[in-house]
């Protein structure tokens, strides 16, 4: 979501509009998010397929590496 504003803001307002209702449990309110959550990890997938991302562990792993 950092990548992508759009995505970013997609959650952020599907967050709000899930914050005004009364959910039986926690589970029910992770699953009515699922939905975007599977088509922004989907494109984040593909970006970072592209070479588009570089895991921040490959930065501390190797970072003392000469």
């Amino acid at each position: 979501m950092r990548h992508d504003a759009r995505d970013h803001e997609a959650y952020a307002t599907l967050k709000q509009s899930l914050a005004q209702r009364d959910w039986p449990d926690m589970n029910a309110y992770a699953s009515a998010k699922g939905p975007l959550i599977e088509d922004i990890t989907a494109r984040a997938e593909k970006w970072a397929a592209q070479g588009a991302w570089l895991s921040p562990r490959l930065f501390t792993e190797f970072r003392d590496v000469p």
